[in-house]
């Protein structure tokens, strides 16, 4: 992500899931100047992350989540400014769970201003930030998740 050289500028980069943010800042930022580099000019970023500022509010909360073969279950800690997301996971056997892996993930926990602060740093324009996959508002209190969509 932050080295990655296309043999063209394209249209649009799209980083999506929360897939921004595993480095410290100043590889985060080498991340974001990538994309720039790698778009035309008036090309489009689209960048889709968690909520950060909500997640630490509601730190303490188990995330559970249950699908037709497995089930997730998630515990979130603050550490400095990194999130930090340990995802157990469970197959399903009959009504048993049966433990198959656990994945500790670090994320730099970007509230949204810093996040635009960023991102208005590298050049981006930004054009829009709404609520995941509504297309509402964004609304720092109650948005799970956040598209922002920037220009060059």
């Amino acid at each position: 992500m932050r080295y990655f050289k296309l043999n063209k500028e394209v249209d649009v980069v799209l980083n999506w899931f929360t897939s921004f943010g595993y480095f410290d800042d100043k590889d985060n930022f080498k991340t974001l100047q990538n994309f720039y580099q790698n778009l035309r000019n008036g090309g489009i970023l689209i960048l889709e992350f968690r909520n950060m500022d909500l997640v630490k509010l509601r730190e303490k909360e188990i995330e559970y989540e249950e699908y037709e073969d497995f089930v997730e279950i998630g515990d979130i800690k603050v550490e400095g400014n990194y999130l930090v997301f340990d995802q157990k996971f469970y197959s399903k056997k009959g009504r048993d769970l049966i433990f198959v892996e656990e994945v500790v993930n670090k994320v730099r926990a970007y509230g949204i201003n810093e996040l635009k602060e960023i991102v208005e740093k590298v050049n981006f324009k930004i054009l829009e930030v709404f609520e995941t996959l509504t297309f509402k508002n964004f609304d720092k209190q109650k948005s799970g998740r956040l598209t922002l969509i920037a220009r060059k």
